[in-house]
């Protein structure tokens, strides 16, 4: 049986994020502990779970409770992104015929974004860099991703996703098909890795909307 594989941010939600700094500092007013902040490299570990945003906030900022402060953070941060227009229809439709799955690079805030749009009814598996150990663009969460779901053969795998590097390349490697939608999303605090050219990051279609999804899965 096919199944279906979508990345959250830049394929079913679409928006701006702002950049931690100006949550953190403009939005809630910390004063940080240091002068240096939390850079991007920060950010990748906390995606790899090495690491929470509350214990990265904590270690970074004055703060007397640092569970609300991330709670208040992150409702700030997700505070202007939305769906694409058509994901529920297509998702619904999907849902009826095939397995679905979801997976993200994060670092926790996808949590709040599914739940702000209340997109777990529609996905049997939902699987976070944060959760899982290694980020989308690592070999090791592809193949962590397939063992859980008890893939017998990645042929049966459709990934949707706007990022060549994260969503394509190893996907592609491992034998799944892949479809690149045009991304629509954007943050100043962009820590995903950058495609690079490669041969591998090339998918197998290329679509706008996603409706296009469901005239790829019945040809």
């Amino acid at each position: 049986m096919r199944k279906v594989i979508f990345d959250l941010n830049g394929t079913l939600v679409v928006g701006e994020y702002p950049s931690w700094k100006y949550v953190l500092e403009e939005e809630l007013g910390l004063e940080r502990l240091s002068e240096r902040g939390f850079g991007l490299d920060d950010l990748r570990e906390v995606a790899r779970g090495r690491l929470t945003l509350k214990d990265l906030i904590a270690e970074t900022f004055n703060v007397k409770d640092p569970e609300k402060t991330v709670e208040n953070a992150v409702r700030i941060y997700i505070s202007k992104v939305k769906l694409r227009p058509e994901a529920k229809r297509v998702l619904s439709i999907l849902n009826e015929k095939y397995p679905l799955i979801l997976c993200s690079d994060t670092t926790g805030v996808a949590r709040e974004v599914i739940r702000k749009f209340n997109l777990s009814t529609y996905f049997r598996f939902i699987f976070l860099s944060c959760e899982v150990g290694f980020l989308k663009s690592e070999e090791g969460f592809w193949r962590i991703c397939l063992s859980r779901i008890g893939c017998s053969d990645p042929k049966d795998f459709f990934v949707v996703g706007d990022s060549p590097t994260t969503d394509i390349y190893w996907p592609r490697r491992l034998g799944m098909h892949t479809i690149l939608i045009e991304t629509d999303i954007s943050s100043p605090d962009n820590w995903v890795e950058q495609p690079k050219g490669l041969p591998d990051e090339e998918p197998e279609y290329r679509i706008t909307n996603l409706s296009e999804v469901l005239e790829i899965l019945e040809s």
